[in-house]
C-alpha cells in the first residue's frame, strides 16, 4: 500500500513541486493550504502517514498545527516535518518537529521522509 503524505503549504507553487515530486516517488500526496484545512482534509480522507508542514501560512500555521496535532493520540503518533524560511522560530522541546529550511533540498527532504516513514 502506498504511503499518504499531507503537505500543508499556502504557496501553490511550492505544494505542486512537493506533490508532484513526492508522487513521482511513489506516494498520494493531499494538499491543504492552511492547518484548519488540513484538519478537515485528515477528517475526510483518515490520518496520513506522514504531515509535512510550511510553519508561515495564514489562519493556521504549522507550529500552531503541531500543537493541535499534538493534543490528539492517534494525530500525535505521525511524523511532522515542519519547513521555514525562517532562523529563529522557537522550537521548544514539547513540539520537536523535524525541521528543514527552505528553499528545500528535494532529495533532502526525500531522505528525511524515508527515514521517518522505515
Amino acid at each position: 500500500m502506498k504511503k499518504r503524505i499531507l503537505i500543508i503549504e499556502d504557496e501553490p507553487s511550492i505544494s505542486e513541486i512537493l506533490k508532484e515530486f513526492l508522487e513521482d516517488e511513489g506516494f498520494v500526496v493531499f494538499l491543504a493550504g492552511h492547518g484548519i484545512e488540513a484538519l478537515d482534509l485528515i477528517k475526510e480522507n483518515g490520518f496520513p502517514d506522514l504531515i509535512l508542514s510550511d510553519n508561515n501560512m495564514p489562519i493556521m500555521n504549522g507550529l500552531e498545527f503541531r500543537k493541535i496535532q499534538l493534543t490528539n493520540n492517534d494525530l500525535s503518533r505521525i511524523p511532522f516535518i515542519l519547513m521555514s524560511a525562517k532562523f529563529d522560530l522557537d522550537l521548544n522541546d514539547f513540539l520537536n518537529p523535524t525541521f528543514i529550511h527552505k528553499p528545500i533540498d528535494l532529495d533532502n527532504i526525500l531522505e528525511i521522509i524515508m527515514s521517518h516513514l522505515s
